[in-house]
C-alpha cells in the first residue's frame, strides 16, 4: 500500500512539473491598435502633364499627420507565427505649405497687392490646403516572433474609400487661422476599392497573463495610386508608429 501511494505521489509531481514546463499555446487572441503616422505622397506624371506644373506641386506639397486603427483577431499557428484580420478607419492625404495670397489691384488689375499689416490685419495673408481620404481598411497580417518581445509583421490592407475632403485654412496678419472643409469634387474620381502593403518591426514593452502592449515602427503604401486615369496622379506613403494590446 505504501508503495502504491509514493508512486501515485510520483506520478502526480511528473505530471505536475510537465504541465508547468510545457504550456500550451492559446490559439485565438484580439486586440486593438492606433496608427499615428506622417503621410505624404508620391507624384506620378502620365507624361501629359508640364513638368513645371509637376515640380510645382513637388515643392509646394508635404506630409501630414494622419490617424488610423483596427480592432482585429489573431490565430496563433505555432509558437514563432500567427495570422490575423481587422476591420478599421484609414485616414491618408497630405497638405500644401502656407501660400501667401495676393489680391486684384483697383487701378490696375494685372498687377496684386498685400494688405498692410497695421490697416487690414483682419484680411487672410495665407492660406493652406489639407487633402484628406477616409476609408474603410480590412488589414490581413503575417507577424513573426524573432525573439520573446521582438516580432516582424507585414501583409496587405483591403481599402474601400468612402469620403474624400479638401480643408482650407485662411491664416490673417495676427496668425489666427479659419478652417472650413468641403467635399474633394475633383476629377477623375478616386478609387473605391484599393490595397496597400504594410511592413512593420515591433517590441512587446509589457507582457502579463492577461494582455500585453507593443509599439512598431511601421510602413505602409498603396499598391494602387489614388485615381484611375488622372494625368497627375498620386500614391500615398505612411510613417509611423503603431500603439496596440493584445489579450
Amino acid at each position: 500500500m505504501k508503495t502504491i501511494i509514493l508512486t501515485l505521489l510520483l506520478f502526480t509531481t511528473v505530471i505536475s512539473i510537465t504541465a508547468q514546463t510545457t504550456p500550451t499555446i492559446k490559439k485565438w487572441g484580439f486586440g486593438a491598435e492606433v496608427f499615428p503616422n506622417s503621410t505624404f505622397e508620391i507624384i506620378k506624371n502620365d507624361g501629359s502633364v508640364d513638368p513645371n506644373q509637376e515640380q510645382f506641386w513637388n515643392e509646394t506639397e508635404v506630409a501630414k499627420f494622419c490617424l488610423s486603427g483596427q480592432v482585429y483577431a489573431s490565430y496563433n499557428l505555432n509558437k514563432k507565427s500567427s495570422l490575423s484580420i481587422g476591420l478599421g478607419y484609414q485616414n491618408t492625404g497630405n497638405q500644401t505649405k502656407n501660400q501667401q495670397l495676393s489680391f486684384s489691384n483697383n487701378i490696375d488689375s494685372r498687377g496684386g497687392f498685400t494688405y498692410d499689416s497695421t490697416t487690414s490685419s483682419s484680411f487672410a495673408t495665407h492660406v493652406k490646403y489639407k487633402y484628406n481620404h477616409h476609408n474603410i481598411q480590412i488589414p490581413v497580417f503575417y507577424s513573426y516572433n524573432i525573439s520573446k518581445r521582438f516580432y516582424a509583421r507585414g501583409g496587405v490592407s483591403t481599402i474601400f474609400n468612402f469620403s474624400n475632403t479638401i480643408t482650407q485654412v485662411l491664416i490673417d496678419f495676427n496668425g489666427n487661422k479659419t478652417p472650413s472643409t468641403n467635399k474633394d469634387m475633383s476629377t477623375p474620381q478616386f478609387r473605391t476599392l484599393n490595397f496597400s502593403g504594410n511592413l512593420g518591426f515591433g517590441y512587446t514593452y509589457f507582457q502579463s497573463s492577461l494582455f500585453s502592449l507593443y509599439a512598431q515602427a511601421n510602413i505602409e503604401t498603396t499598391t494602387l495610386q489614388l485615381k484611375k486615369g488622372a494625368h497627375l496622379n498620386r500614391r500615398p506613403v505612411s510613417i509611423g508608429i503603431i500603439l496596440g494590446v493584445r489579450i
